[in-house]
Parts: C-alpha cells; structure tokens; sequence
C-alpha cells in the first residue's frame, strides 16, 4: 500500500513540478539569437537582389549601347560607299571642294561638323514630280551626340533644309582619318595634291570614343577610291 502511495506522489510531483523537456520554451537567449541570424539572413538576401537588379541594369544599358553603335556604323557605312564627287556650295554660296569636306571646327552655328559630302542611292518618291537620287550628307558632333543631317536640296541656303537624326549618344570624341598612297593621314584633301578636283581617299577610317567600350574603329573602303 505505501509502496503504490509512493509512486502515486512521485507521479504528482513529475505532473506538477518542474516541466518536462517537451513542455520547456526558448529562452530570452535562444529568442535574440534566432532574431539576428533571421535579420542577417534578410540583409544579405536583400543585398544580392540589388546586386542582381544593378547588373541587369548595366547589362542591358551594355546591350542597347552595342546595339545604337552598330546601327550608327552601319548607316556610316551605307553613306560613305555611295560618296559622289559633285561640286557644290556651303552656306555662305561659297564653293567647296568636290568629295569630301572636312571641318575642324564650328563654321555656321551648327555644332561641330565633322565631314560633309554628297553621295547617291536616295530613294525618290514617285509622285510625278521631278527628284534626284543625290543627296547632301553632314555629320556634326554636338554636346557628345552624333548627328547625322541629310538635305535633298544638293545646295541648301539655310539649316530648315536638313533633316537631322541623332545616331549616337555619349561620344568623347570622334577622329577620321583617310588612307592614301599606302598611308593613313589626318586631313583630306592631302597637302601634296595640286589638283583642284582631288580623287576620292581609298578608304576611310572612323573612331569613335564611346564609353564603355573605348576606342572603337571603323574602316570603309570607298567604291571610287
């Protein structure tokens, strides 16, 4: 009989004393440990997506970058291979030399002009009216955008005339250069020439400082040259 009383107290005293380890929660400890390792968990999940979220940003500024390059040298391309020798007047009647016309500056208030010429290939629009298949390409560098303006009146007299396009943006420089008598040289027409109508350089060389790629270089050989 005791002996039951003794294990009916010792069953009491193991249901209403100390709790047992399933009953036992965590401490205050366990509570500010399991806090910090979820805030740090947070704080580096949060920072590998801006991660993530910044390199698809550049990525795709990369991508849209290369892709304007390639239109800007492919139009580049298409002008300089129709190039016609044709004389013709700039904006103050004077005239100008037939081919290629380089500036070195700013002469009419029209951002930096770089090369101008004529070239062929202008699609004309059938409408019974009279049109040539000539036409007058310039390209400008203005506030580090590549500008390309295209006039179909072959002698225009004021800027309403030209129709301009940005080509490219972000550019540090441009620099061309023409390839002539087995040399590459800076200015066109060449110092050595007498001629009053020189020939046409047998290529052209086109670099253009765009970040993030650098120097980027374009050579075109030239259909007359």
């Amino acid at each position: 009989m005791r002996a039951r009383q003794s294990a009916d107290a010792s069953h009491w005293l193991v249901k209403r004393g100390s709790p047992t380890a399933q009953q036992r929660g965590f401490t205050l400890l366990e509570m500010l440990i399991a806090i910090g390792l979820l805030a740090m968990l947070g704080v580096a999940t949060a920072t590998a997506l801006d991660a993530g979220i910044t390199s698809h940003d550049r990525l795709t500024q990369r991508i849209a970058t290369l892709e304007q390059l390639q239109r800007a040298q492919m139009q580049i391309r298409r002008d300089l291979e129709q190039i016609l020798l044709r004389e013709g007047r700039d904006l103050q009647g004077d005239p100008i030399t037939p081919g290629l016309n380089i500036f070195a500056e700013d002469r009419y208030g029209a951002g930096q002009t770089l090369i101008s010429f004529f070239k062929g290939g202008r699609r004309e629009l059938n409408n019974g009216r009279p049109s040539s298949a000539i036409e007058r390409v310039r390209y400008r560098l203005e506030d580090g955008n590549l500008l390309r303006d295209s006039s179909a009146v072959l002698d225009p007299w004021g800027e309403d005339n030209y129709h301009s396009r940005l080509l490219l943006k972000g550019i540090g420089d441009v620099s061309i250069r023409f390839f002539h008598e087995d040399n590459w040289i800076d200015s066109w027409p060449p110092l050595s020439t007498t001629s009053t109508t020189p020939p046409l350089p047998k290529a052209i060389a086109v670099e253009l400082e765009l970040p993030p790629y650098g120097a980027v270089e374009q050579r075109i050989l030239l259909a007359d040259g």
